[in-house]
């Protein structure tokens, strides 16, 4: 509503005020336009009220959706202020929790920095310990070599001298067992035999056999060789057609067949060890003034007691040879063993001495001093629960190697 409207009431309330008694009378009508115009007006103005008053009644329900507004908005900024609140605890939180995480990463830098020192001084302790080992599995190895070499060149030198040896021993047990003994160059017959016995007015040979070389493949058809060779020697009167190869000891271990039917002739391959037995044995044929004088029961004792001595020769000489190798391996495991063990063990190995009883040419072995020796081992042996039964079947029984172990019914390993 415009302000030049709305001049007619404020005229008319104004001239009501002020208008005396005469101006009622004659200035009425002036009175009566004025209202008529604020009637005028009045119609205008409730126009407008009600106008105004829509207005006023959207603006109260516009005043009323803001108020709800507001107190979302309110409330949306109290929760943000909660969250802020909350955001502000845990950034001072995760700034304490960067503090301690730094201390811990600077710790652990430290560590580490340790831990690196501490790896590359293990790491070089360890190039040191393999290069020590190397060096120690290098050394370890020449001196098996060297031993291996020089127990070669042991058996070569024992072996270059088999044939003195033989002789020296064969000599000793003649004059022991007083036996007459003929040498190379005095046989009575064609053919020089190393060794030649004279026992019941037979000439029993023995002849030294020694490898060639330090293959010992070959040995074993060598002997067969040989054996055929002394065939000259059967064709001489009174020569015994049994005759004896002497071999080394340390080579007894390649030869299987230690008894050779040669057809006209019998070839025994034999060792050092067996000369004494073998020898008194044939010498026992000597107690008769001839061969034929033997009774049946006499030949087959002699027989008998020839074929024990074999046997339990060659069975020495098989166990003997087992352990020797068995021995060999373990020293050899023995040599890889750690040094701080190794080499305390060499030094007592060093400090111990071994004694036996040494061979003395003029003085005889004692069946008796045997005896007894047999009898105190066999006495402590039955003290350990140990079985010295003289039965050699059982001997014969024992196995030697894994593989010689007899197999169940369901085939495993007894």
């Amino acid at each position: 509503m415009n302000n030049h409207r709305l001049e007619s009431i404020p005229r008319l309330i104004e001239s009501i005020k002020t208008i005396g008694f005469l101006k009622r009378i004659f200035s009425w009508s002036s009175v009566v336009s004025l209202a008529i115009d604020a009637s005028k007006e009045s119609g205008t103005i409730d126009s407008h009220i009600s106008e105004l008053s829509d207005s006023v009644q959207e603006q109260k329900t516009e005043i009323a959706t803001l108020k709800t507004e507001i107190k979302a908005k309110e409330k949306a900024i109290e929760e943000l202020k909660t969250n802020i609140t909350k955001a502000e605890t845990k950034r001072d939180q995760l700034g304490e929790n960067n503090t301690d995480l730094e201390k811990e990463i600077t710790a652990f830098k430290k560590a580490e920095k340790q831990l690196q020192a501490d790896y590359e001084k293990k790491q070089n302790q360890l190039d040191d310990l393999i290069k020590q080992m190397d060096a120690d599995r290098i050394r370890l190895q020449q001196e098996r070599e060297d031993e291996i070499t020089q127990r070669f060149e042991d058996m070569k030198a024992q072996w270059q001298i088999h044939e003195t040896t033989a002789e020296q021993h064969i000599k000793q047990i003649a004059k022991f067992l007083n036996i007459q003994y003929i040498g190379k160059d005095k046989v009575p017959f064609k053919g020089n035999p190393d060794n030649t016995l004279l026992i019941a007015n037979e000439y029993v040979i023995f002849d030294a056999k020694s490898p060639q070389n330090d293959d010992l493949d070959n040995f074993p058809k060598y002997i067969r060789t040989q054996a055929d060779s002394v065939k000259k020697y059967i064709k001489e009167k009174d020569v015994k057609k049994d005759i004896f190869l002497v071999i080394p000891s340390n080579t007894a271990h390649v030869i299987s067949d230690n008894y050779l039917n040669m057809g006209d002739y019998n070839v025994f391959v034999i060792t050092f060890d067996s000369l004494m037995p073998v020898i008194k044995s044939l010498q026992k044929i000597e107690e008769y003034e001839f061969a034929e004088a033997l009774s049946p029961e006499d030949r087959d004792q002699i027989c008998r007691i020839l074929g024990r001595f074999a046997h339990a020769t060659k069975r020495r000489i098989q166990v003997d040879q087992f352990f020797s190798d068995e021995f060999i391996d373990i020293l050899t495991k023995a040599g890889q063993l750690p040094t701080e063990i190794l080499e305390p063990t060499v030094t007592y190995e060093k400090s111990t001495k071994l004694n036996p009883p040494m061979e003395k040419a003029v003085k005889q072995i004692q069946l008796t001093e045997l005896s007894k020796g047999v009898k105190r081992i066999k006495s402590e042996a039955e003290g350990k629960n140990i079985s010295m039964k003289e039965d050699m079947s059982i001997i014969d029984s024992i196995p030697l190697r894994k593989d010689d172990v007899p197999e169940d019914n369901s085939g495993a390993k007894q």
